[in-house]
């Protein structure tokens, strides 16, 4: 979802599509804690950047190893 002029500043944003069930899904919990709903959160973004990756590897094809070891050594 896109949106233009959301208000009178003029400020655009984009946000990565989600379904009605991912929605309710991200709304904690009223009984969880703070580290389950942190938790939740992680795990979301695993399997977003999982689908990512497939994504960008069914275009683009396979990561080259050698820029995949560079982006693990940043990351750490």
């Amino acid at each position: 979802m896109a949106t233009d002029q959301d208000d009178d500043r003029g400020s655009s944003a984009r946000a990565l599509p989600t379904s009605p069930a991912r929605t309710t899904a991200d709304a904690p919990e009223e009984s969880g804690s703070a580290r389950d709903c942190e938790a939740e959160r992680e795990e979301r973004e695993r399997r977003d950047i999982a689908v990512l990756v497939a994504e960008m590897d069914a275009t683009n094809g396979p990561a080259d190893e050698a820029a995949v070891q560079r982006a693990t050594e940043l990351r750490s």
